[in-house]
């Protein structure tokens, strides 16, 4: 990639570049998003865009990848008009920084747990001691999403829907005589664990991964249908004080329509989805928010399917 192309990607900022072309540019929340399309997010801090309505090669990327797909160029075509918006001139004497990734600017980089080469142990805990359905297990684990580390650990993984790296992970013990979890160092708290859905227009939040597919669980053992399962958004927050995730999750998913606030059964819990409902009407939101706790005070959604076996 040359010195000239990585000028034009530092130095067009995407939502001024859709002006140019026409689009109409609004806020939301800490992104921007298009009134002619509002399944576009453009991240202004990273300066990438993705459309969750689209799986075409350039419906996401960098400014250049926006001018190839909304402006029905060519890659060639698409260099020279973004030239041609700037300014040869400004183009030609602007400095050239060195591209330095997001993640440069955490604390602590994220860094997975080496794989230990077998599911045995987090396929048996997950199946046999949890009570989790295999279709939900083998989901996890062909989506790479999940996997067994090199201490016999459960690691849950979610990735940034932009870059497609890893950003959040964390980590379940399988032993059923310790109690062992924790999540791995530079984990992105902003959306903590998720599972996207094309088109969904429901999220599901739970306050942890296994409650998250326990209660995937207990839709299967209603009879719902494989795919309608697989149309729904799905998020754990890896605490309830974390509950902000929720709103940077529906600033990149605008097509969402239900939230349901499917925390602990327990103080905390409650007080939790009641932040969130009045957050949302504080912020105006225009998803609705529908508190849906496992039957009985206390309870997680792995107490529920655990009883009803």
């Amino acid at each position: 990639m040359s010195e000239k192309t990585d000028k034009i990607k530092q130095l067009v900022h995407i939502e001024e570049y859709a002006e140019y072309l026409g689009f109409h540019v609004k806020k939301k929340g800490r992104y921007y998003t298009l009134e002619e399309h509002d399944s576009v997010i453009i991240n202004p801090v990273t300066n990438r865009f993705f459309r969750n309505s689209s799986m075409e090669e350039y419906a996401r990327g960098s400014v250049i990848n926006f001018a190839m797909y909304f402006g029905k160029m060519d890659y060639k075509d698409a260099l020279a008009n973004l030239e041609n918006f700037i300014g040869k001139d400004a183009l030609e004497h602007a400095p050239f920084l060195r591209p330095v990734s997001v993640a440069s600017n955490r604390k602590k980089m994220l860094i997975l747990p080496p794989h230990g080469g077998s599911r045995r142990h987090a396929y048996a805990y997950l199946s046999k001691i949890r009570c989790i359905d295999t279709f939900i297990i083998d989901y996890f684990f062909a989506s790479n999403h999940l996997y067994e580390d090199n201490r016999n650990n459960c690691v849950f993984v979610s990735y940034d829907e932009i870059t497609g790296k890893p950003d959040f992970a964390c980590r379940r013990g399988t032993m059923s005589n310790v109690s062992f979890k924790g999540d791995v160092q530079g984990s992105n708290y902003d959306f903590c664990f998720r599972l996207p859905a094309k088109d969904g227009r429901d999220l599901y939040v739970c306050e942890a991964v296994v409650d998250l597919m326990s209660l995937m669980t207990f839709f299967l053992r209603q009879d719902m249908e494989k795919r309608a399962l697989a149309s729904c958004h799905y998020q754990a927050l890896a605490s309830t004080q974390k509950y902000m995730a929720v709103f940077h999750y529906l600033d990149l998913h605008p097509e969402i329509e239900r939230v349901y606030l499917a925390l602990d059964n327990d103080e905390p819990g409650r007080e939790a989805a009641d932040q969130i409902m009045e957050t949302g009407k504080e912020k105006n939101y225009k998803q609705e928010f529908i508190p849906y706790f496992p039957e009985g005070e206390g309870n997680d959604w792995n107490d529920v399917i655990q009883k009803k076996g």
